[in-house]
């Protein structure tokens, strides 16, 4: 792995401008691995705080009609649902309602939000074990 710019000897000395240089040198030099790092660190945090992606979700249905109490009424949400009439169970429409209202569509919503907040995470372990802890310069190898 390479060396981090904060293990640098006098790097406690250093200014914060010249931190913050050394930092983006540091991540231009090593393109691969800083990705890397965004990744699993993306990928933790959605896996411990799914809300960060359902709650916009769950408020994006809410614009479009499907409330918390179920579709409001004079809404986009009510418009199509006046359009395709009966909704069966277990449809895109009542996946949608079921999630707005907290109930089986939210839990959905959340494992999915998990599961590729894991699979993220192993990306980045994948890409540091492929591209040798994600030093620069393997490329001509392939």
């Amino acid at each position: 792995m390479p060396a981090m710019p904060w293990d640098e000897e006098g790097w406690d000395d250093l200014s914060r401008e010249e931190k913050l240089r050394r930092i983006r040198e540091w991540i231009s030099g090593n393109r691969t691995h800083a990705a890397s790092i965004g990744l699993g660190l993306a990928g933790v945090t959605v896996v411990a705080v799914p809300a960060l992606v359902t709650a916009p979700v769950v408020g994006a249905l809410g614009l479009v009609g499907f409330g918390s109490g179920g579709i409001v009424g004079g809404s986009l949400a009510a418009g199509v649902q006046a359009i395709i009439g009966n909704v069966a169970a277990g449809s895109w429409f009542a996946s949608l309602t079921s999630t707005a209202m907290g109930g089986y569509g939210l839990a959905g919503l959340t494992t999915a939000v998990q599961t590729a907040g894991v699979y993220t995470s192993a990306s980045r372990l994948i890409t540091a074990m492929l591209n040798e802890n994600g030093r620069e310069g393997d490329e001509d190898r392939w």
